[in-house]
């Protein structure tokens, strides 16, 4: 007996709800786990009599090393931007448990879908469908009743780049490209399964994932795209500098508190600071108060406390900063450019 595409849609609802029930917390984490090896079971016949997987392509090595990379560089950021407080033990069997937690069901989404994609090839709307379900599923729920503003930070550095992953993943098993779909979904879940994870906010991890998926589908791509590859590479380095990588970093300006030198909607580039010895009285810098950034002049400092205090301001600060509330020091400045974050956060805290 064929495995029809409609039995792979069954599949994947039943384990739709699944995924839902465990969002809000009313059955075991464990249960995908069981569920897609017994899936796997009822599926290993179909797979291996009806679906042949073609040799490892061509592109492979430079899909794999793109993925490696973007691994690797992940990981190695943690040293330089920290890495977050890890909700996992560090032991085998903490690493066991996020291998079959995370893994498992990964591995079987992908397989799922290859079959699914294997018997609708040249159906547009079907090929949407197991997209658009796949997506769903690997949504978090739970954020669904999260405050507005965190609610576009979870559309940025998750909703969007599962969308995009999703999308690449459907045209990875449209070229029967099953090996090279399986290696990026380990790639995928590696900081998962290990448990460290680089205290990137929301817009660097976001676009740090946008990033690897545009990569790899250059790098598939069957027409040759050298030609896009210095764009590609220019748009690295500018979204690079837009999240804080380097030592030079922008900020918008929500106020008028330093008017005349800059004003609201300018964008403000300060450096990362080096050391105390480049703070001094009237020295432009940025800091954090209250989870505010805040950039202000220099009033008056010591070896203990600094005061600080907007241009366009009648009276000094009414707080103290340290040094371990300074993130920079001004540099330039260009005008206008931060209108669109300014409308942003607007609307965000309207």
């Amino acid at each position: 007996m064929n495995l029809k595409a409609k039995d792979i849609i069954y599949i994947l609802l039943v384990y739709l709800l699944i995924t839902l029930l465990i969002s809000f917390q009313k059955i075991s984490i464990y249960l995908p786990i069981i569920f897609w090896l017994s899936t796997f079971i009822y599926l290993k016949k179909y797979f291996t009599k009806y679906i042949t997987i073609k040799k490892i392509p061509y592109h492979f090595d430079k899909a794999f090393i793109i993925s490696l990379a973007f691994t690797i560089i992940y990981f190695l950021s943690g040293f330089k931007l920290g890495f977050a407080p890890s909700p996992f033990k560090h032991n085998l069997f903490s690493l066991l448990k996020n291998i079959g937690i995370f893994l498992i069901p990964s591995l079987g989404l992908e397989i799922a879908r290859y079959i699914f994609v294997y018997y609708n090839k040249n159906k547009p709307l079907a090929l949407g469908l197991i997209t658009v379900i796949i997506t769903i599923i690997e949504l978090n729920f739970s954020f669904i009743f999260l405050a507005k503003n965190i609610l576009f930070k979870i559309i940025c550095v998750q909703m969007i780049p599962l969308i995009i992953k999703n999308i690449l993943f459907t045209y990875l098993a449209k070229r029967d490209e099953f090996f090279l779909t399986i290696i990026l979904v380990i790639m995928d879940n590696i900081t998962l399964i290990f448990g460290y994870f680089p205290n990137l906010d929301w817009f660097k991890e976001g676009t740090f994932l946008l990033l690897k998926y545009a990569f790899i589908y250059l790098a598939i791509r069957p027409i040759n795209v050298t030609k896009s590859y210095p764009l590609l590479f220019l748009t690295c380095l500018i979204v690079l500098f837009m999240i804080g990588i380097f030592n030079y970093k922008p900020i918008a300006i929500l106020s008028n508190s330093m008017s005349p030198c800059f004003k609201r909607s300018d964008i403000v580039i300060y450096k990362k600071l080096p050391s105390q010895d480049q703070l001094e009285k009237g020295t432009i810098i940025v800091f954090k108060k209250q989870d505010t950034i805040i950039i202000h002049r220099i009033y008056a400092l010591n070896n203990d406390y600094i005061l600080t205090k907007g241009d366009n301001n009648n009276q000094v600060d009414n707080f103290k900063i340290t040094m371990d509330d300074i993130l920079g020091i001004y540099q330039f400045h260009i005008k206008y450019l931060g209108y669109p974050s300014i409308w942003l956060y607007e609307y965000l805290n309207s």
